[in-house]
């Protein structure tokens, strides 16, 4: 039987296009818009949030359908660990880092890997085989942006 983990590794995007840093400019406020919202109301279920504000969302910060998800999710599980942590107070986001969906908002093609239809070189000692590549996440780090990438291992029992 073989079993199955995940691993992550940081991967250097060498040529990031616009679209990178415009996307997480546009994640990190419409999670700062949202976040006074569940505060006041406690819901904290994401699928339910995203019915009542994901119009509104896609509408004023020009997201995709995933990334509007994706800042449904993060702000409901940010105040889900803040309860859990018996604290409840207003979560405020800075950091420029976003959930990416694996064939999604980035893929394999021709020249290598695209975010957006926009194909970028990434650099690293050794990139993962593709075909383990998981949902991951964009970070920037100074004026340099990395692909957090997901993958999945076979551990022998």
């Amino acid at each position: 039987m073989v079993m199955k983990a995940l691993r992550t590794t940081k991967l250097k995007i060498v040529n990031p296009p616009e679209i990178i840093g415009l996307n997480a400019e546009r994640f990190v406020a419409a999670s700062n818009w949202l976040s006074p919202i569940v505060l006041k109301t406690k819901e904290l279920n994401n699928v339910s949030l995203s019915k009542k504000h994901y119009r509104m969302i896609r509408k004023k910060f020009g997201l995709t359908s995933q990334l509007t998800q994706s800042v449904c999710r993060t702000v409901t599980a940010s105040y889900a660990s803040m309860r859990s942590n018996n604290e409840w107070e207003l979560a405020v986001y800075k950091r420029p880092t976003y959930p990416v969906v694996w064939k999604r908002d980035f893929a394999l093609c021709y020249k290598g890997i695209r975010f957006w239809k926009h194909p970028v070189v990434l650099q690293h000692s050794v990139i993962p085989d593709p075909s383990t590549w998981k949902d991951s996440r964009l970070k920037r780090a100074d004026d340099t942006w990395f692909l957090v990438l997901t993958y999945e291992i076979e551990i022998p029992e």
